[in-house]
């Protein structure tokens, strides 16, 4: 990554930005499990990576999505509303994948007109 790209990753959201894929996966993936290390081992990344993640999109949109209690963490208001928002566009990006993989079918024919 570059340190343009890292840059844009923690700059504050405004009208038309958004955060880099990897950085909502982290959240999402946190945000599912409860757990920064538990997202760390379903991403196969570590835990530190996966806590930047979070700090930068925290950056990104100007408040904490995460309270920490104990062990574990918690979706603040912000971190829920945006949890909602952020699955349903993961959710409909990979059906989309999933409708184009059948393009990739070496067996696949398509007959044109």
């Amino acid at each position: 990554m570059s340190k343009d790209q890292s840059r844009e990753d923690e700059g504050a959201a405004g009208p038309g930005r958004l955060p880099s894929l990897r950085l909502l996966a982290g959240f999402e993936a946190a945000a599912r499990l409860g757990s920064v290390s538990r997202a760390a081992e379903a991403l196969h990344l570590s835990q530190s990576a996966v806590s930047h993640q979070i700090q930068q999109l925290e950056a990104f949109v100007g408040q904490p999505l995460f309270q920490r209690v104990g062990r574990g963490i918690e979706l603040t208001f912000a971190g829920q509303m945006l949890q909602q928002s952020v699955r349903r566009a993961l959710d409909t990006l990979r059906r989309g994948l999933d409708r184009i993989a059948v393009y990739t079918d070496p067996g696949l024919v398509v007959l044109v007109g």
